[in-house]
């Protein structure tokens, strides 16, 4: 894995990792840019974006846009409570 950080004087500031399956120029991998006001957190490829906790996935945005909470998206928006509240949201 190849990390690079790019700290300017401009209201722009990113940071970019690669691998051997993602390429290693600056528009591939995850980017992370911090542009004045604004963050952003991309994932360059066709992969999905993943937030974990717990070791565990909690949220999964796939690469055609699906949000799924608690549950893998097969729809628009998928939310899947946890515990005694088994409801889904689609």
């Amino acid at each position: 894995m190849k990390s690079s950080f790019n700290l300017t004087a401009s209201s722009k500031v990113f940071a970019n990792s690669t691998n051997s399956s993602s390429g290693t120029d600056a528009n591939s991998g995850l980017l992370v840019v911090q542009n004045g006001l604004n963050s952003y957190f991309s994932n360059q490829e066709t992969g999905n974006l993943y937030l974990e906790t717990s070791g565990s996935t909690k949220m999964t945005i796939d690469s055609s846009g699906r949000v799924g909470i608690g549950v893998a998206p097969t729809a628009l928006l998928d939310i899947q409570a946890q515990g005694t509240d088994s409801r889904t949201i689609r």
